[in-house]
């Protein structure tokens, strides 16, 4: 009965620990992403060179961010970055 019990509450907690991983930042990603491409349509990098560059660079290290944490094991993996 103990064996039983102790297995329902391993298997319980490894369902747990598998369902509550960290979730990939696709839509965000995304959203970054076509917001940098609307600034660059409407010619931020003409008008504003200093702050597209700093928003470029800062989607840049995110995306970097984003493939560091995807080359992780996946209960170690953390896109709060």
């Amino acid at each position: 009965m103990k064996k039983v019990l102790f297995t329902i509450v391993a298997l319980a907690g490894m369902a747990v620990l598998f369902t509550s991983c960290a979730k990939l930042p696709e839509m965000e990603m995304t959203n970054a992403k076509a917001a940098v491409e609307a600034a660059k349509a409407a010619e931020a990098d003409r008008y504003v060179p200093a702050e597209y560059r700093a928003v470029q660079d800062s989607l840049n290290t995110a995306m970097t961010e984003v493939e560091n944490q995807k080359s992780k094991f996946v209960l170690f993996r953390s896109y709060k970055k």
